[in-house]
């Protein structure tokens, strides 16, 4: 089993890259199949939820579910992210509670995605697209402004967070998010947000909180 998880960490370094449809080489795509994570690095544009594109035009390797198990939440993704969603479960186990700066999420599966929220950290730019006929809003997308330092403070890295709903992938809805900027705490002015205990900011960061819904 340690050398199932070693394998996957070993994977996971190589998740970090450009969005899949980026006009860039070499980027990189997620996605569910079969109760498995399909990671594949891809050197040219791919439609949205075509696995036979990815399959032909990437190199693809899969992770079995079972190895995501040993690995701790809160991963850190070094450039964008791109998972299409097939299953719910990939975003709980992969993107929940991790750090993205660039991140895109498109729907693929036939089935409503839940209202549940993935907590973030350190976002900056989303797209989200569902392939389903006839959504009202297949594609959209947004950017997070990050919150302003005074010069004493520049040196200091903000805290940021996000909380996004997954039911925003099912299209129904026009895409929005609302940020609360300098905050010298989180738990006193959200107690009940999920926030792990493990990513509390320090005493000298100034706080960012935004909601996507």
């Amino acid at each position: 089993m340690a050398s199932v998880g070693l394998t996957f960490l070993l994977l996971i370094s190589a998740l970090c890259g450009r969005p899949a449809v980026a006009k860039h080489p070499n980027s990189t795509l997620l996605y569910d199949r079969n109760n498995s994570i399909r990671n594949c690095s891809c050197a040219s544009e791919i439609q949205h939820c075509s696995h036979a594109q990815a399959n032909i035009l990437c190199s693809c390797r899969t992770i079995p579910r079972s190895s995501l198990n040993s690995v701790n939440v809160g991963l850190t993704y070094q450039g964008g992210l791109t998972v299409w969603v097939e299953d719910p479960w990939v975003l709980k186990d992969l993107v929940n509670h991790s750090c993205v700066q660039d991140l895109r999420l498109a729907a693929c599966g036939s089935s409503p995605l839940p209202p549940e929220y993935l907590t973030l950290f350190d976002l900056k730019r989303l797209h989200i697209y569902n392939n389903a006929a006839g959504v009202r809003f297949p594609e959209q997308g947004l950017t997070i402004t990050t919150l302003e330092r005074s010069q004493e403070m520049s040196n200091i890295p903000p805290f940021q967070v996000s909380f996004l709903n997954v039911a925003l992938l099912n299209g129904i809805s026009l895409l929005k998010a609302y940020s609360v900027k300098n905050l010298p705490t989180i738990g006193e002015y959200f107690p009940n947000l999920p926030l792990p205990v493990s990513t509390e900011p320090a005493e000298s960061q100034h706080c960012q909180v935004t909601f996507i819904y």
